[in-house]
């Protein structure tokens, strides 16, 4: 008499993140897009890039930058040892995203073009540090 053992089937697996992860990392990172954007529509009127005011704003992105880093790494419980891989999938969906609101939706960033562009080039600096951050923080 023989005894078979049932074998689940491996769960599907994008590089080293199973395919679960991936998806609710995406979403993270597209949620933070938005968020990015309407800080850039709602607040280039007010100065925020321009200035002391953008001072503050690009020195405290630094600190934000380095907590999603952080978060990234935490969220769904991913280990110290996948902190690069849970801030990249996120960015990743953001550039994305910034890409296509650039080339085919630009008034989301607000009415005027060259107004915007401040608020890209904060928002691609944001993008930056946090990958810089989690390939700081990333253990392996």
């Amino acid at each position: 008499m023989s005894i078979q053992m049932a074998t689940a089937a491996p769960a599907a697996r994008f590089g080293s993140l199973p395919a679960i992860h991936v998806l609710l990392l995406a979403s993270y990172g597209v949620v933070l897009w938005w968020l990015a954007a309407w800080f850039i529509r709602s607040l280039t009127p007010a100065g925020v890039f321009h200035g002391p005011a953008g001072l503050v704003t690009w020195v405290a992105t630094v600190a934000v930058a380095y907590g999603l880093a952080w978060a990234g790494g935490r969220l769904k419980r991913l280990g110290p040892e996948r902190v690069l891989p849970g801030i990249v999938v996120p960015c990743i969906a953001a550039l994305l995203c910034d890409s296509i609101a650039v080339v085919w939706m630009p008034g989301l960033y607000g009415p005027d073009a060259a107004a915007m562009l401040p608020g890209l080039a904060w928002l691609f600096f944001g993008v930056s540090a946090c990958l810089l951050f989690a390939y700081m923080l990333d253990r392996r």
